[in-house]
């Protein structure tokens, strides 16, 4: 079931000692100024994660028949092209960035692989973030960014210090960790 962002705000709320702010956060009713600026921090926290840290990655098709693909045919707005391949065989196809779109020498059906910013969401959108990101970590980023909106300094430091061990820790830990089972004799 996907996180939904009310849900990492509300343990953000929760992480700065606002029980209040979590339950309105869950609650979906009401959107005090508070609540909005929480989901401003969190917006900007998705972002520098996305940008910065973990790259959100899509790959799309297309029936290439013009030799170029314009960005607006994408189902995401790029910030990087990582490649292009035929969706077929998958061998890679020559191809040149642009501004507006990526010129190509080929008319076949294609894959465009590429990164992209996430949206700014809503309180009830569905967060898209890579699999070694966790609603602690966004929770964390978002309560320090909160808390140092508001001018709370010295406890913004130490959310942002947990934030960016959990971005650490999750960066040395990009595959599923597989735990053994036990044998008892």
């Amino acid at each position: 079931m996907p996180t939904r962002v009310k849900e990492i705000l509300s343990a953000a709320a929760d992480l700065i000692g606002r029980s209040d702010l979590a339950r309105e956060a869950e609650s979906e009713s009401s959107s005090s100024e508070e609540l909005s600026l929480l989901l401003r921090c969190f917006n900007i926290i998705q972002n520098e994660v996305a940008l910065d840290y973990f790259q959100l990655k899509r790959q799309d098709n297309f029936i290439v028949r013009t030799n170029k693909i314009s960005y607006t045919e994408l189902y995401e707005t790029p910030t990087a092209i990582l490649g292009v391949t035929r969706a077929e065989t998958g061998e890679p196809v020559p191809y040149e960035v642009f501004p507006d779109y990526i010129a190509l020498n080929v008319q076949d059906v294609l894959t465009v692989t590429y990164t992209y910013a996430p949206q700014d969401k809503k309180l009830t959108d569905s967060v898209v973030k890579a699999p070694c990101v966790s609603v602690r970590l966004l929770a964390y980023g978002t309560a320090a960014e909160f808390l140092l909106a508001c001018g709370r300094f010295s406890e913004a430091a130490v959310l942002d210090k947990r934030y960016r061990e959990a971005i650490s820790a999750a960066a040395s830990v990009k595959t599923p960790l597989k735990v053994r089972a036990r044998r008892w004799s």
